[in-house]
Order: structure tokens, then sequence, then C-alpha cells
């Protein structure tokens, strides 16, 4: 089942999302490179905030690191995993399905 049957987002094909409609039911193996991003940060406002974002939270981190706050950079990675409710993580035991 692809994203879009599941949210009943019917008569639309891939061309008319701005995402990629990814299978609900098993794990994607789906990596977005950061490099694209920031590639195309000087040409595209939305990948150049992207950008910014990304940067800045790793910036944080390595700071809080660099500076032996080591518990409060882990707490900011606390978070960093995907949520149950999409299938993209790629490990050896098998995902709950959705029901």
């Amino acid at each position: 089942m692809r994203f879009s049957n599941y949210f009943e987002l019917m008569n639309l094909s891939q061309k008319d999302f701005d995402f990629i409609d990814i299978r609900v039911d098993w794990d994607n193996k789906l990596f977005i490179d950061p490099t694209r991003i920031e590639a195309e940060a000087d040409t595209d406002p939305f990948a150049a905030e992207c950008d910014s974002i990304i940067l800045d939270f790793f910036n944080i981190v390595l700071d809080l690191y660099e500076g032996n706050s080591i518990g409060e950079a882990r707490s900011n990675l606390v978070y960093s995993g995907e949520s149950n409710e999409i299938f993209f993580r790629i490990h050896r035991r098998v995902s709950t399905r959705l029901r």
C-alpha cells in the first residue's frame, strides 16, 4: 500500500505529489543525500533553508561536545531516529505493519 492510498489521495499519481509516494507496508531503502541539499542551496530558497537548519543543528551538537556538555549534546540526538509510523529505517528485525 502506498502513502497516497493510505491517506485516500485518490485519482492522483506520483507526478501530482511534491513527495515520493512510498510504500507504507514495509521498509523503504530511501536515503536523502545532504550534499544534494547543499548543492541546490544557491538556487532554491527551500534547499537553502534546509541546508541552514541542518548545519545549525550539527554545529550546536558539535559545540556541545567540544564544550564537554556530552549529556546535552546526546539529548539533542534522542529524537534523531525515525518514528515507527514510517518505515524508512533499515534493520534486521521485521517492522510492525500498519493496521
